[in-house]
């Protein structure tokens, strides 16, 4: 993944740190329990929290693959996994769709978020039960991001500086000014 992408990642956790829902139990006003990796939590106690990971990332040549230095338009997918407990049934639904709604009001509605990306031209949400350690409802939300980046050649000799030879063996480097 580009750094670029890491930021973008990094952002959406610095705003769903503010999700109320996914404190851990019994200390409310702390921050949300929000992992960077899709590793489900170890324990039931673990649980509410949030996976905030990035996904696959595709990057596209911006215009002619072959003129030119490098240049991509990027799409990175961040997911966001609402872990919820699932062992109450009477309203998960609605708490499996207040979480999902909450995850895309946080990052959708906040205009210093978009800002970073050249757009969001997809989002998708599932809903899926894990029941592998203990009975969790998860809501995947996974939003495309686009942005551009550009590859400079490294060049070993930035042509500021040139060595000279003369006929008598010895040699000097001469600055090169770029303004003339």
């Amino acid at each position: 993944m580009t750094n670029f992408a890491r930021e973008i990642r990094d952002a959406a956790i610095e705003r769903l740190k503010l999700l109320g829902r996914y404190a851990p139990r019994g200390r409310p006003g702390t921050p949300a329990r929000i992992r960077r990796t899709p590793v489900m939590p170890a324990q039931a106690d673990e649980v509410p929290c949030l996976m905030v990971y990035l996904g696959n990332q595709t990057m596209t040549a911006d215009g002619d693959a072959n003129a030119g230095e490098p240049s991509f338009v990027n799409e990175v997918q961040l997911v966001i996994a609402s872990i919820l407990n699932a062992d109450d049934a009477d309203d998960l639904d609605d708490r499996m769709a207040d979480a999902g709604t909450e995850v895309l009001e946080t990052l959708l509605e906040d205009p210093d978020w978009l800002a970073l990306s050249e757009g969001v031209p997809t989002v998708t949400q599932q809903s899926r039960f894990d029941d592998s350690k203990y009975l969790a409802a998860i809501v995947m939300t996974t939003i495309t991001v686009t942005y551009r980046t550009l590859w400079p050649p490294r060049v070993a000799g930035d042509f500021l500086a040139i060595r000279m030879r003369t006929p008598d063996g010895g040699g000097a480097d001469y600055p090169v000014n770029p303004e003339a």
